[in-house]
């Protein structure tokens, strides 16, 4: 299956799925940073995959570049914390998006 692109309007849709996330990380399977194309991609498993709808396909954020590396750096953080991600953490990553895919 192929990653799907995922760009949230503002900070605060992305707290809420990284909250979603946070809260069913027991599918995430991985989460990778391809320098070849500045993503930042999630690999959900199977069960996800295939009962999660559109919710649980994999996908990517496209990252500036430059900071594909602060993003992988904040996604492991997040993933290895026993607290949801805050409105600050989704704030930085927000800004690290790059809408348009440059």
């Amino acid at each position: 299956m192929g990653f799907v692109r995922r760009t949230p309007r503002s900070a605060i849709e992305l707290e809420e799925n990284l909250k979603k996330l946070f809260e069913n990380k027991g599918h995430i399977k991985s989460v990778k940073a391809n320098e070849s194309n500045s993503h930042l991609e999630v690999d959900l498993d199977g069960a996800a995959n295939m009962f999660g709808g559109e919710a649980g396909k994999d996908f990517y954020l496209q990252i500036k570049r430059g900071k594909l590396r602060e993003a992988r750096e904040l996604a492991d953080k997040l993933l290895n914390s026993q607290y949801a991600p805050s409105r600050t953490d989704a704030q930085v990553l927000f800004d690290m998006i790059d809408p348009q895919g440059q």
